[in-house]
């Protein structure tokens, strides 16, 4: 009999695995998220949408991941109004709470891509 070869295989960080796992996980397992993403845009103005992405959805508590740290101060007076026009469009009372974190809010490009471009 033929010896099974072994498949090298790319050591990966385990942060990128658990974040691969969870994003597949997460939309099955809370399908309110997507109804949020969906109204995002209809209930905040269209510079705020590029400056702010909702992120996860749980027990009642939206993250928002938001570029800098004066968006982030500027959506905390406005949350709020916010969590109201979402309520109002999904047609239930689901966000009761909004919390803002400061982070890349733009889509990862792959490298390749990113020097084709740049």
């Amino acid at each position: 009999m033929a010896e099974k070869r072994k498949v090298k295989k790319i050591p990966e960080e385990l942060s990128a695995i658990l974040e691969r796992i969870l994003s597949a996980t997460d939309n099955k397992l809370n399908p309110e998220i997507d109804k949020i993403f969906a109204v995002w845009s209809q209930c905040v103005d269209p510079d705020t949408a590029k400056n702010a992405q909702p992120e996860s959805f749980k027990q009642g508590m939206l993250m928002v991941k938001v570029s800098s740290a004066p968006w982030s101060q500027q959506l905390e007076y406005e949350k709020r109004l916010i969590m109201e026009r979402i309520n109002a469009l999904i047609g239930a009372r689901l966000v009761t709470e909004i919390r803002f974190k400061t982070g890349s809010t733009r889509k990862k490009t792959s490298s390749k891509k990113a020097r084709k471009n740049g």
